[in-house]
């Protein structure tokens, strides 16, 4: 048996925070999330990254239902910082794009 171990920016199912403070799951936009979305679904799939909120806006209890949320759905977010997410795509993708 094999395992498909995916580590991308975004994961395939992005989170929101909705009144109340309640957590939404919604499945991203995107040519890797789509293009694995399409291969055969296996309880065996790991998919790790960025949820799509920023680390500084959530709170403690946030972080733990989103990582038990996105867990049922083979997902294991990475969190993080407003300044992690800034320097990264505005920074480190940037550079390597010119």
């Amino acid at each position: 048996m094999s395992r498909l171990i995916i580590v991308s920016n975004r994961l395939p199912v992005s989170v929101s925070r909705g009144n109340n403070d309640e957590i939404n799951y919604h499945q991203s936009v995107g040519g890797v999330a789509t293009g694995i979305a399409s291969l055969a679904d296996t309880k065996d799939r790991l998919w790790f990254g960025w949820p799509g909120l920023a680390d500084d806006y959530l709170t403690p209890d946030n972080k733990y239902h989103i990582q038990m949320g996105l867990k049922e759905k083979g997902c294991h977010p990475v969190h993080l910082s407003s300044k992690d997410i800034t320097g990264f795509y505005s920074g480190f993708c940037k550079i390597l794009a010119v």
